[in-house]
Formats: structure tokens, C-alpha cells, sequence
């Protein structure tokens, strides 16, 4: 019985300390060049709205996690003000229809989906010069 018992909190220990792994934690200015270079291959931007956007990413970057839904959303439509009067028709438009597909997708296959996306898509501009 002892020996069931030893193994039983040898079991839960190793189970308790693998859920315990953090994730590193990405810098502002690595998200924010992470989200321009996306936006530089998906909408073919220039080299002047690559700098405006970069500092857009990076502002709202450094605001980190909002704390509500509210906030949130909030910071979404100024971010999508901010965006618009850089981008041009076009390139804003397919910008917001990548959006809406992204959030129909399931939340669990979106989460896998990005990461392989964003993967190919570094492999591909695996140094963007922001500055």
C-alpha cells in the first residue's frame, strides 16, 4: 500500500510542476515587430507606413493587457482608427477582412493556426529593418 501511495504523490508532483512551466515573456517592441512584419506581408506595405505602423503596434503593445472586455474593445477601435489613416483603401479593407476571418475561427484551431502562420511568415522576413 505504501508503495501504491509513494507512487501516487510522485505522480501528482511531476504533474503539478509541468503545469507550472511558464511561457518567456515577449517584450513590447517584440510584439509590435512580430504584428508589422504579419501586416507587411499581408498588405504589401511601404517602407513609410512600416515605421507608422510599427509605432502604432508598439504603443498599444506597451498598454499591455486591458483589463475588461470594455477596455478592450475600446482599444481595438483606436487602434482601427489609427491604422485606417495610414493604410489606404484597399490594404485597410482586406486588413479588416483577415480580421473578421480570424474570429470566426474556433478559439482553440485559431491559437494553432497563428502560430504556424506566423512561423511561415518570419521564415519568410525573418529580419524586417523597422528603423
Amino acid at each position: 500500500m505504501r508503495k501504491y501511495l509513494l507512487i501516487y504523490c510522485l505522480f501528482v508532483s511531476l504533474s503539478i510542476f509541468a503545469q507550472n512551466v511558464e511561457k518567456p515573456q515577449r517584450s513590447p517592441e517584440d510584439i509590435a515587430q512580430r504584428q508589422t512584419a504579419m501586416l507587411k506581408q499581408d498588405l504589401d506595405l511601404t517602407d513609410e507606413q512600416v515605421e507608422q505602423v510599427y509605432v502604432i503596434n508598439l504603443k498599444y503593445a506597451q498598454l499591455g493587457r486591458p483589463q475588461n472586455q470594455e477596455q478592450a474593445d475600446e482599444r481595438i477601435k483606436q487602434k482601427l482608427s489609427d491604422l485606417k489613416a495610414i493604410l489606404t483603401e484597399q490594404q485597410y479593407e482586406s486588413f479588416l477582412r483577415k480580421m473578421t476571418a480570424m474570429k470566426r475561427m474556433p478559439q482553440g484551431r485559431r491559437i494553432e493556426g497563428q502560430r504556424v502562420e506566423t512561423e511561415k511568415r518570419f521564415e519568410a522576413h525573418d529580419s524586417v529593418s523597422i528603423k
